[in-house]
This record gives C-alpha cells, sequence and structure tokens, in this order.
C-alpha cells in the first residue's frame, strides 16, 4: 500500500466486518469476527461463495464512498484529488473471490489483481476488466484444482488477462508478513524478507500503470522476467 500511495495511487484498505478479526468503527463499536462452521467440502465451498459477495458489496461500497469524498459533500484532503473512474480492486487470498466478484457485479472498477487466491463466486459470468493473478509455488501440488479454477475465471474477462506463478514466494510473501516472520521458507518463502515484495510491488505498478494511465508497457515482457507466465485472451 505504501508502496503504490508513492507512486501517486490512493489505496483504501478494508476490514470487512464479521470476517476480519475486528472492525472498529468510527462511533466506538467494535464488531469481532463471525465464527463459521461447515461439514463438507461442498458446504465449505458455497460459504466462501457467500462470504465473497459479502466482501464484493463491500468493496462496490467503499468506491461510492470514494467518489462522496472526491465531491463537495465532505471536507476531506482527498477533496476534488480522487479519479475513481480509474480504480483497480484487490484481494489477497480469501479476498478474491470478492475481488472477482466485484468485477463482475460492477462495471465502475477498472482492473482487478488477485494475489494468490481461489475466485469463489455462486453466479460466474462474463466482466470487461483486465486482470493480473499473481501466485505462489508452494502447495500447487496438494492443490490440483486451484490453477484450473483461477484459469477459467480469467478466460471469463473480455479482454487481456495475465496469471504468473512466481517461484520463491510462499502464500505470505504476498502480505507483509515476512518482515516480522522467521525466515524460513515454508513460511515466507525462499526469497527473503524483502525480494518478494519487490517483485510483486513492480509487477503490480506495472499493470497498473499500463491499464489505469495507459503508459506503454510490454507487460508480457514484464510479467515473464519472474516466473510462469499464462496469457488470456
Amino acid at each position: 500500500a505504501e508502496e503504490l500511495a508513492s507512486h501517486g495511487y490512493v489505496v483504501a484498505a478494508l476490514d470487512h466486518p464479521y470476517i476480519a478479526a475486528a472492525v472498529r468503527f468510527a462511533d466506538g463499536r467494535t464488531v469481532r469476527w463471525a465464527k463459521q462452521s461447515f461439514s463438507s467440502d461442498a458446504e465449505a465451498r458455497r460459504l466462501s461463495e457467500q462470504l465473497a459477495a459479502v466482501k464484493a458489496r463491500d468493496l462496490s461500497s467503499a468506491l461510492t464512498h470514494l467518489g462522496r469524498l472526491d465531491s463537495d459533500e465532505g471536507d476531506s484532503i482527498l477533496t476534488g484529488r480522487l479519479d475513481t473512474d480509474r480504480a483497480a480492486v484487490v484481494g489477497m487470498s480469501a479476498g478474491v473471490g470478492g475481488a472477482f466478484q466485484a468485477a463482475r457485479t460492477d462495471d465502475r472498477f477498472a482492473a482487478v489483481i488477485a494475489l494468490d487466491g481461489r475466485p469463489y463466486d455462486a453466479d460466474p459470468g462474463p466482466y470487461d476488466q483486465p486482470v493480473l493473478a499473481l501466485t505462489n509455488q508452494l502447495g500447487l501440488d496438494d492443490n490440483p484444482t486451484y490453477l484450473p479454477d483461477l484459469g477459467r475465471a480469467l478466460e471469463r474477462s473480455t479482454t487481456t488477462s495475465y496469471l504468473l506463478t512466481i517461484p520463491g514466494t510462499a502464500h505470505p510473501t504476498f502480505t507483509d508478513a515476512p518482515l516480522w516472520m522467521p525466515p524460513v521458507p515454508s513460511l515466507a518463502g525462499s526469497l527473503g524478507r524483502t525480494e518478494g515484495h519487490r517483485i510483486i510491488t513492480e509487477l503490480t505498478i506495472g499493470f497498473l500503470d499500463a491499464e489505469l494511465r495507459d503508459r506503454p508497457t510490454d507487460l508480457p515482457g514484464l510479467f515473464a522476467e519472474h516466473g510462469e507466465l499464462s496469457v488470456h485472451d
């Protein structure tokens, strides 16, 4: 988020009530995580699809709120400074399902970034935004349906999208966790505490600059430097 902001992007980071560990509202109320239980894989998937739909509505609500901040409705440092016509929606891990559903249901989003997560959607359909999906390499052998599911989601885009598997990364690499976790490859990957971040932010900024700022960029060339690339036209 800090790296994106240093390049001129405004980053809104959401805590989803009842899904995050705890969310504190402006009036002082604190809403804590609501424990979910399931008895089968099918039930777990239905729950994941329902939660993704809630996250998608949260994301759309956040974009609406940013539009209000940009207008004359509020007294904010951001008033008159936001270009909400060029907004990307980003999801990490379980948040990827919400990001894909937000793109399908809200065409105000102009691009999607999916960080190491699976798309969950009870009513999948086409959407018009380009997607950059980044994944880790650890654990793929134990999760044979993950990449095919992700590929099918990318194929529903009406424009070009990208799926990149980055060697040396683990699931926490796509967060700030390696900065404070033990440098154990199974936890933080083999790239060290900062190299994974450097790669992911470079790819993310390259994609956003190309899709939101119309900057000429050889995206396949940029992505292929860092892993195994699939391009979905």
